[in-house]
């Protein structure tokens, strides 16, 4: 008798859940979501770590390593307009965070890349390298000083 008054009682009604928003109809709204914060925080991050790298470069702790060309140096030659393909990286670095919604997920990954660049910090402190004399003049290449 139990067992027929559960079976008479009214099934639950069935929802059917949105489908999910398209990858594409997403990017608008998530880089909205704290928008002050990530428009703050990317470029003051890099600006520190470009800043403390700049610093390193220019007063080395220790002896500075020539780094030796390689085969690959040798077939891959300077080619000014690949600049434009150097700067995108801005573009790509600032993405994940731009992405990113919930406040402590933008926290989480300022942690993340605030080790990742410390520990590539401490790697240059330690282990200062420069590359060979250019080939070439500078001067003549527009851009190649910001590089």
């Amino acid at each position: 008798m139990m067992e027929s008054s559960r079976s008479a009682r009214p099934a639950a009604a069935v929802t059917v859940d949105q489908p999910a928003r398209a990858w594409y109809r997403q990017i608008v709204p998530r880089a909205r979501r704290h928008l002050l914060l990530k428009a703050s925080g990317v470029p003051l991050t890099i600006f520190v770590f470009l800043a403390l790298y700049r610093h390193l470069l220019n007063h080395p702790m220790f002896p500075v390593t020539e780094m030796p060309l390689t085969g690959l140096d040798h077939i891959v030659r300077f080619y000014p307009p690949a600049l434009l393909l150097y700067a995108s990286l801005w573009v790509y670095v600032s993405l994940p965070p731009t992405l990113l919604e919930k406040r402590q997920e933008l926290f989480d990954y300022a942690w993340a890349i605030g080790g990742v660049c410390l520990v590539g910090l401490v790697c240059f402190l330690l282990w200062p390298t420069m590359v060979p004399p250019l080939d070439f003049d500078r001067g003549r290449h527009a851009g190649f000083g910001a590089l």
